[in-house]
């Protein structure tokens, strides 16, 4: 999504009906012409930029728009958190790629970008959490121990070999 695209969202999120004129002055591109507004708000209703449905009623070159749906669907509130996002992938057995297709055939999007999640962006929430630090942790320190092992394995066949060729 384009900035002129988020910055008519942002002055459409009060969900009352405007005019392009009004919407140029809210974004402060008075400068831009209304094919250019108007283009952008017909984005605006594509899928790939999010699919929001904006009314327009009028007639001729005198338009009025309004956002119907200010937030796309998500499954808890507005957004997902990176706990959340851990509670799913753990319940569902995905993996990071797995899921980002998921949430984008949910049409969940990511808070920090307000777009549908990439797999770095699912990574980047799910490392945020404390769980998933608390479990990287563990994971660290049992592949210390088992590092360990391996050593104390290592050793003993070493001096096994050496007692053989005695």
């Amino acid at each position: 999504m384009g900035q002129i695209q988020e910055k008519l969202l942002d002055a459409l999120k009060d969900g009352e009906w405007t005019t392009i004129a009004d919407l140029k002055r809210r974004i402060g591109e008075e400068k831009r012409s209304n094919a250019s507004i108007s283009s952008a708000l017909r984005k605006l209703r594509d899928e790939a930029h999010g699919g929001h449905e904006i009314e327009s009623k009028g007639s001729g070159n005198r338009f009025i728009y309004r956002l119907v749906t200010a937030e796309p669907q998500c499954l808890n509130g507005p957004f997902l958190d990176g706990n959340t996002l851990l509670d799913i992938m753990e319940a569902r057995g995905f993996g990071f790629t797995a899921m980002a297709r998921f949430l984008e055939e949910k049409g969940i999007v990511n808070p920090a970008t307000r777009r549908p999640f990439t797999r770095s962006g699912v990574k980047a929430s799910v490392k945020r959490t404390e769980r998933w630090k608390a479990r990287r942790e563990a994971h660290e320190k049992q592949r210390q121990e088992i590092g360990a092992k391996l050593k104390q394995l290592s050793k003993r066949a070493k001096r096994a070999r050496a007692r053989a060729k005695k």
